[in-house]
């Protein structure tokens, strides 16, 4: 298992006036010892975010040579998701296509092999069954199925931390339900602790189907993107569930509020403690 960060944790910073992009990030990332990163394609496709501009393909091709210049790794990426407190409208879900199709392009030209995003839930499936929200997320995520076997990208659906996809449980019925090895989860550990998750039974429901991780901390109530130990998840069990559980993909750090309210001038050195951290807690798994 390898150590990595999501590219947003170095995405902005109070003391600055400006958003520090993927390139930035993945430079910033490696000076501080991350040998991998997830790249945080919802940032760049959303509004006019520079995967929705027509020359997003150079931008693209700008992340990959950047990669390869500081020998970085990337085996996920977290590609657009749609808000779960709007309507679910025929313009929204046209607009959303094409927003899910420019991430998956971008992931098959990066060579990263899985694309983490949301499943359709909150009001979008207002009054339905779990059969009938399973059937809606098929009819919309199967349809990418093609373009993701052109592109060589999986889809891994992350559990959210509002009904249904809220556990592990259900999340794998879902992943089952694609009846496609390109489809598989996300384990989100903030996520689980604002709804009380086990964790422990959650991650093993998951299975095969677990692809990647989103490690970060909480209280409980929010969704803080906090470095582990600084709020109140279970990491004993967290971490022994992992070793047991046999997952050997990234144990990706998904904490850019560790760096967001400090001063720039801080946060290489905030970097290099999550670098420090993230090595110690693998030595449990």
């Amino acid at each position: 298992m390898r150590l990595s960060t999501s590219s947003n944790i170095h995405g902005k910073c109070d003391g600055h006036d400006s958003f520090f992009g993927i390139c930035d990030s993945i430079e910033a990332c490696r000076r501080a010892g991350f040998g991998a990163i997830d790249l945080t394609l919802h940032t760049e496709a959303i509004g006019e975010g520079r995967l929705m501009k027509p020359d997003w393909r150079n931008w693209v091709a700008e992340v990959k040579e950047k990669l390869a210049e500081q020998e970085m790794t990337a085996r996920q990426c977290h590609g657009v998701y749609f808000s779960n407190l709007k309507p679910w409208t025929p313009e929204i879900r046209v607009d959303y296509k094409e927003r899910i199709r420019r991430c998956i392009l971008a992931a098959g030209a990066l060579g990263i092999p899985w694309m983490v995003t949301h499943p359709i839930c909150g009001v979008h499936v207002k009054n339905m069954t779990e059969d009938e929200i399973i059937a809606k997320n098929i009819a919309f995520f199967g349809q990418f199925e093609p373009l993701m076997r052109q592109e060589g990208v999986g889809i891994a659906l992350e559990n959210t931390f509002i009904p249904h996809f809220d556990n592990g449980a259900m999340l794998a019925r879902l992943a089952d339900a694609f009846s496609s090895p390109l489809f598989g989860t996300c384990w989100d550990t903030g996520h689980a602790n604002m709804v009380g998750s086990d964790q422990r039974e959650d991650i093993l429901a998951l299975g095969d189907h677990l692809k990647c991780l989103h490690i970060a901390d909480n209280g409980g109530k929010s969704d803080d993107h906090l470095a582990p130990y600084t709020g109140t998840v279970p990491w004993g069990v967290v971490l022994a569930t992992l070793a047991e559980s046999g997952f050997d993909g990234d144990f990706t750090l998904e904490v850019p509020k560790m760096t967001a309210h400090y001063p720039a001038s801080m946060r290489d050195l905030i970097l290099k403690y999550l670098v420090e951290l993230g090595e110690r807690m693998l030595r449990f798994v």
